[in-house]
């Protein structure tokens, strides 16, 4: 292009433009420069888009931690609480004098860990409830008119209730947590008989107990353990009955125990 007798040369947009003087050959267009090796690189994707975030990484399952660290149930629980029917057994003479010697029963616990130590070792303090029941059938006796007696069939039904205070020593180990348990406390006995040679027929007494158990807890679920026991309760001041015929009775002795049920620990 021409401007007043100067020749003007294109260029590109924003590019300055350079002018020759009159009679001059017009000046080539420029070249556009390649990028030298001091120029910033291209982005590797387009203005303006975000790189993708990682993927968050997966949490552990609270139960596989859990059971992987060896804890038998839920970490840090501190109460538990256990139901277990069981089998009873009348032990010394009691069981004997006056039978049957073999029942069944239910009980519970209810516990509180106060320490825990080293290597798993814990120990808590809490309250055992149990009911055992001995019963079987047998003939009855009753005066009618005329002083003449009937027989009919009737149950004859020892019972044992005890309220005990226990003290545990327990061990955790993987899923299992085996323990020792000691306690003393009181038992309610109740005896109910229509033998005519068992007369007056029926006697309550209270006395002394003492409890020595040995259990295991095996985690099943987070919170829930299978639970066996076996125990021994020793019976102590247990009063005498005596019969109309004069036979002199101890009608409650010491038992023996075993049984199976849930426990639950929060």
């Amino acid at each position: 292009m021409i401007c007043g007798g100067i020749a003007v040369a294109p260029s590109a947009v924003g590019a300055p433009i350079e002018m020759s003087a009159p009679g001059e050959a017009p000046l080539a267009p420029p070249v556009a420069r390649d990028p030298g090796p001091t120029d910033p690189p291209e982005p590797s994707h387009p203005p303006g888009d975000a790189e993708p975030a990682p993927a968050p990484a997966s949490a552990p399952s609270p139960t596989g931690s859990a059971l992987a660290t060896g804890d038998s149930g839920r970490a840090g629980a501190r109460h538990r609480i256990a139901v277990m029917p069981r089998y009873s057994y009348r032990l010394s003479s009691s069981g004997r004098a006056v039978t049957p010697s073999s029942g069944f029963g239910i009980g519970g616990t209810v516990e509180t860990t106060y320490l825990r130590i080293a290597a798993g070792l814990e120990a808590a303090w809490g309250v055992d409830f149990s009911h055992d029941r001995f019963s079987t059938s047998e003939v009855g006796t009753v005066t009618v008119d005329n002083n003449q007696t009937a027989t009919f069939r009737a149950p004859r039904v020892t019972s044992e209730t005890s309220f005990v205070l226990v003290h545990t020593v327990a061990a955790r180990a993987d899923r299992l947590r085996p323990y020792l348990t000691v306690g003393a406390g009181l038992g309610l006995g109740y005896f109910d008989s229509a033998a005519l040679e068992l007369q007056p027929g029926s006697a309550r007494d209270a006395h002394a107990l003492g409890r020595l158990a040995l259990g295991v807890d095996v985690t099943v679920a987070r919170d829930w353990c299978a639970s066996m026991r076996a125990e021994y309760t020793a019976v102590r001041g247990v009063g005498v009955w005596t019969t109309d015929a004069g036979e002199r009775l101890a009608l409650f002795g010491d038992l023996f125990g075993i049984g199976a049920g849930i426990a639950y620990r929060f």
